[in-house]
């Protein structure tokens, strides 16, 4: 589309917004008009931007979220992306101080499709119920999964990638710095 008018309240440039469009008004944002109409035609109204191909992914229903911010400072490279269907807690939101994370609060379906197509480690280190059959499906987009023995939604070991013990944190970031990338 030559001109996207944002109609609602949630407007791309919101740090939490949900808009489906978010992620191309982005990528236009700091572009100048000259370089949009002439120097950019090949931008793909579609295409996703990914600066790293470091990324892993959680849904939650719960702000208890195993070592979390320890992983976040430990792992540096890689980008978090933190899904919820619902509104965030005040300690989940804290967590968008660190430029390798990003909070989706409300999230829906066709978000939680294209943050899996993006990632290539879902983590199962948050405490309660699984958010809309997640963890299924991350295994059959071929994703690592993850887990910490007191957190996995399944008692398939088979499932899992590897399965660390909540205790050890450091065993599951020495795994994903050896995780080898395509």
């Amino acid at each position: 589309p030559t001109i996207v008018h944002y109609a609602s309240h949630d407007k791309p440039w919101n740090t939490y917004s949900i808009s489906r469009l978010r992620e191309l008004w982005w990528v236009y944002r700091d572009l100048d008009w000259s370089e949009i109409a002439f120097q950019r035609s090949d931008l793909n109204y579609f295409e996703r931007s990914n600066q790293s191909k470091k990324q892993v992914m959680l849904v939650t229903w719960s702000a208890d979220i195993k070592h979390l911010e320890y992983l976040v400072q430990r792992l540096p490279d890689w980008h978090f992306h933190l899904a919820a269907p619902c509104d965030c807690s005040e300690e989940l939101i804290s967590l968008s101080q660190y430029t390798n994370v990003t909070v989706y609060q409300n999230v829906l379906h066709s978000r939680i499709d294209w943050l899996l197509d993006d990632s290539i480690v879902y983590l199962d280190i948050n405490t309660g119920g699984e958010v809309f059959n997640v963890v299924t499906r991350a295994q059959e987009s071929g994703k690592k999964i993850f887990a910490f023995d007191i957190t996995r939604k399944s008692m398939d070991d088979g499932l899992y990638d590897g399965i660390f013990s909540v205790e050890r944190p450091d065993d599951l970031v020495d795994r994903m710095k050896n995780i080898e990338i395509e």
